[in-house]
């Protein structure tokens, strides 16, 4: 059983300097980062916490906020912003009026904050130049608004450097100063160097080759934007990422891999191939367990659909990027991480499908979960054994390939059609059953749970329900079933009892809230996942009303969303983190469902499905090192989707196409209603 200690964190939010908390009022945190050096720039706006502080980060060692390479136990990251001292007032002045902001004109990711002080005007841009170095540089422009000359110093600071230059300002003059922040690994220090003249930017060609969506929606055109801006920041080179920042400090085969799905339609394909390579052999056993929360489960409590998962994102990454190496230098591994869940000891004899005593939201034998079968925990090893069987028949392993696509369908005939096994019912898909075919309809934590007060599932006078919950849209997000099947259309109306549950601030649970093992409140992952799902059954309301909730977060400004939003009751449980999950979830939900473009074995599918009211898009999709150019114009009076491309296409369905590759740049125009 697993040992509950491992869910109790020393870091008390409490303790320290304000700074410490990572949850502070209206706060944002902008990521800057090339894999050798991590930054985020804080932005708190409402007098809790430096107003403008500087986060700087090894990313090769996952660490709270209090360990972070900027941060001072005694005064937070308040030495980390510009400061000016005048000669008749030496102490030194604060921000006034400040104002953050991605900026949008720059061709690589830059934080721009402009503030005023003293008839003063200043602008900072934080930007990482290179993807080869680690360096940040924070230039700062100050000009003089006042009807005479301006004296002061202007200083700064990290733990290790400071930074102090003498500056006259002569009426309207303006003073440009460049700071180069220069970590270095052997003595984890951040060194602050003044630069006599810009850097040249070469992380620009390689920003150019990302994938780019212009929305004629501002709203949508941000969240894609933040989405592939920050979550390669937040990789190291090796392929490292913290599951939460500042959260766990650990990490997990699924969120990598929804993570990697993202990075990989989003045209970060070889920092995806990186993470991919990593995943396999460094977070799955040599048995072909994958790890969770960094660790190797016994049987009983594995998490098995984190196999079917790294199986899927690894054909869907070939399939992008044509990258078939990896395949050939993991296939051993493969092999392993496939064959893992037939292990007779996950068996369940009647149904043929697999049993334990995890949940796909991790709950466990402490928690209540009993042994059983788990929806997901049929569904991705199914989705995964099918993905194998596609890479083992390239691999002309048709043995191994026809075993996995046998177990693939007789999973995926116990959960539809099975007359006792049958994962579904007249509310749609069931999320646990019990092994002898009832519905595992609530649990009942251990005395030895370790759960707080405040933790629901901790309220004996609660009946902590498991149904609905957010994994049971899944099948619907993954084509296992129709998404206009009624399957489909019961599941997503159950999803509706997840929003504002006990809170009023928007959003949907992960779980029912009944049996909530963390604090109550919304998950923004868990609301794209349900938003991705009604793409799925042109439920578009359901998804605008996600999309428009994400916008109203703390946090939105950044695009930076915590794992939850609630009072986090941490210690025992850790602070809040930044969930970069949430953003892999963001760029599939608008490359693979709404652009709809879909690489397959042979072919491209592309199949739009425009939200009323997104608006024009037009999307720059890098795929095998070709790029595909989609032009989508959203028309309401039309009726029926008409499509142009300037290669050969097939139209299978009047929703899509289909266009065989042909190793050239391709070019696709739609007309939606």
């Amino acid at each position: 059983m697993i040992d509950v200690s491992e869910h109790v964190y020393t870091d008390d939010p409490n303790i320290g300097h304000a700074d410490v908390r990572t949850v502070l009022k209206d706060v944002s945190y902008f990521f800057l980062g090339n894999g050798l050096i991590q930054a985020a720039v804080q932005y708190s706006p409402q007098g809790e916490g430096t107003p403008l502080g500087l986060i700087i980060m090894d990313p090769e060692v996952l660490c709270k906020k209090r360990d972070t390479l900027t941060f001072d136990g005694d005064t937070g990251l308040e030495n980390t912003q510009v400061k000016l001292e005048f000669e008749n007032n030496p102490q030194a002045h604060l921000p006034r009026n400040l104002r953050v902001s991605w900026n949008h004109e720059s061709e690589i990711p830059q934080v721009l904050a402009r503030w005023e002080i003293s008839d003063l005007e200043i602008s900072e841009v934080f930007y990482c130049p290179s993807s080869h170095a680690p360096v940040l540089i924070r230039e700062i422009a100050v000009k003089n608004l006042a009807a005479h000359d301006k004296h002061f110093a202007l200083k700064t600071s990290t733990l290790q450097s400071s930074f102090a230059r003498q500056v006259e300002l002569r009426v309207r003059d303006e003073k440009r100063i460049i700071l180069r922040y220069d970590f270095d690994k052997k003595s984890h220090a951040v060194d602050i160097v003044e630069s006599e003249s810009p850097l040249e930017i070469e992380a620009a060609s390689y920003w150019k080759n990302i994938a780019a969506l212009d929305f004629s929606n501002p709203a949508y055109h941000h969240l894609f934007n933040v989405a592939t801006k920050q979550l390669p920041a937040v990789i190291s080179q090796a392929g490292k990422m913290d599951a939460s920042t500042w959260q766990y400090n650990l990490e997990w085969v699924r969120d990598q891999s929804f993570i990697i799905f993202g990075m990989t339609v989003a045209g970060h394909h070889k920092l995806a191939g990186k993470l991919l390579n990593r995943v396999i052999n460094e977070l799955v056993s040599a048995d072909g367990d994958c790890v969770d929360s960094g660790e190797k489960r016994d049987p009983q409590e594995v998490e098995l659909d984190q196999n079917g998962v790294l199986l899927y994102v690894l054909e869907n990454y070939v399939s992008w990027t044509n990258d078939f190496d990896i395949v050939l230098q993991n296939w051993e591994k493969i092999v392993k991480i496939a064959e893992f869940p037939l292990n007779e000891i996950f068996q369940h004899e009647s149904s043929g499908m697999f049993c334990n005593c995890r949940d796909y939201w991790e709950r466990h034998q402490a928690h209540g979960i009993k042994d059983g079968l788990e929806l997901m925990y049929q569904i991705f090893p199914s989705i995964g054994l099918k993905s194998a069987a596609n890479l083992a028949r390239k691999m002309s392993k048709n043995a191994l390939a026809q075993r996995w696509e046998y177990h693939a369908a007789k999973l995926r005939e116990a959960v539809l059609h099975d007359p006792k096994f049958a994962m579904v019912n007249e509310s749609g898909f069931i999320k646990r059953l019990n092994p002898d075919g009832t519905i595992q309809e609530a649990i009942v934590p251990g005395d030895k749970s370790g759960l707080p007060d405040g933790v629901p599932l901790a309220d004996k006078n609660r009946t902590h329900f498991l149904n609905p919950d957010t994994s049971a849209v899944l099948p619907i997000v993954l084509e296992y079933i129709a998404g206009d099947s009624e399957i489909a259309n019961a599941t997503l109306a159950q999803m509706e009892l997840l929003w504002n549950q006990e809170w009023d601030i928007g959003g949907h649970g992960r779980v029912n809230v009944d049996s909530e093992a963390d604090s109550e409140g919304p998950w923004p992952v868990a609301s794209i996942i349900i938003a991705k799902a009604h793409v799925e059954s042109k439920n578009y309301g359901n998804v605008s009303k996600v999309l428009e909730w994400l916008n109203t977060l703390p946090g939105a400004l950044s695009g930076s969303w915590f794992e939850m939003y609630g009072p986090r009751i941490a210690p025992p449980y850790a602070q809040n983190g930044i969930l970069p999950w949430a953003w892999g979830e963001i760029l599939a939900l608008f490359v693979h469902h709404i652009v709809g473009l879909q690489p397959k074995e042979n072919y491209l599918r592309f199949r739009p499905r425009v939200i009323p009211g997104m608006g024009n898009i037009h999307a720059k999709l890098p795929f095998r090192n070709r790029v595909i150019d989609i032009a989508i114009e959203q028309v309401p009076e039309t009726t029926n989707i008409q499509f142009q491309c300037d290669a050969k296409f097939f139209r299978p369905t009047a929703d899509e196409i289909l266009i065989p590759f042909v190793g050239s740049d391709i070019s696709i125009t739609a007309i939606v209603p």
